[in-house]
């Protein structure tokens, strides 16, 4: 079964995963964490008729049909990093044919990061800066300071391989001192990312009828946050990186 990989599907070519490029964007299946927004939830959980099992040939020859057209593999999910040893080898195939390598991953795992970047098999990772961290992961306060660590060491890693991140803030509506908090989370990840090129995606977190999430009455509170909050949460943010990029859409408000 190391030649397999429990998908979701893929598409191509992309130009929505990953800022400026082209993607193949493959879909994984399996989550440690219960983001209230997530909109790829039956992913993450595993429910019955959303994943199979794929085996690495069919997903290069797929890959391989659309090397022409795209930039980069851009692994999401779920959570890609649930399978690195699996994942390995599409990695080392998407390198062979010229692609670039992109994962979008909570960062919570660094350990299954470090055995792919110890391999130089990640080029570029996306990954959201959850503010505040235990409502946005839907983790308690215990199990969120406790990943909140290991997201740190994620993202020291990526720098200390020099690997290009993608940091996104997913922003929520009607949180209580927001903007303070966010101010408050930035620091470490920016500190932590020190010595590699990175940039930040103001991202406004979108309900129905956009997106099916995981909780529907969370995101009728919290989601499709107005303008005004967007362009705020990017003047905090260009304080700590100018490479700043907010993504509009039709859901947020005036």
């Amino acid at each position: 079964m190391r030649d397999t990989l429990l998908v979701g599907g893929w598409k191509a070519p992309s130009l929505v995963d990953v800022r400026g490029r082209v993607s193949f964007t493959l879909w994984l299946c399996g989550c440690n964490l219960r983001c209230p927004f997530c909109h790829n939830w039956k992913l993450a959980e595993m429910l019955p008729g959303t994943c199979r099992w794929a085996k690495l040939d069919e997903l290069v020859e797929a890959l391989s049909g659309a090397a022409r057209l795209v930039d980069v593999l851009h692994v999401t999910g779920g959570e890609p990093l649930l399978q690195p040893g699996r994942l390995r080898g599409l990695l080392e195939a998407s390198h062979k044919l010229g692609l670039g390598n992109s994962i979008n991953t909570n960062c919570t795992l660094p350990e299954n990061m470090e055995q792919l970047l110890e391999e130089k098999l990640v080029d570029h990772v996306a990954t959201d800066l959850k503010t505040p961290f235990h409502l946005l992961t839907g983790l308690s306060k215990s199990q969120a300071a406790r990943l909140w660590g290991r997201y740190l060491d994620c993202l020291r890693l990526l720098a200390r391989h020099g690997v290009e991140v993608e940091l996104r803030i997913p922003v929520p509506r009607d949180i209580p001192g927001y903007t303070r908090l966010l101010e408050e989370s930035l620091r470490q990840p920016t500190e932590a990312l020190k010595g590699t090129n990175w940039y930040i995606v103001v991202n406004p977190l979108q309900g129905p009828p956009a997106v099916t999430p995981r909780s529907p009455d969370w995101c009728a509170e919290h989601c499709n946050p107005p303008r005004t909050l967007l362009e705020e949460v990017a003047a905090i943010a260009k304080r700590y990186n100018r490479k700043t990029y907010t993504i509009n859409t039709p859901t947020a408000g005036p």
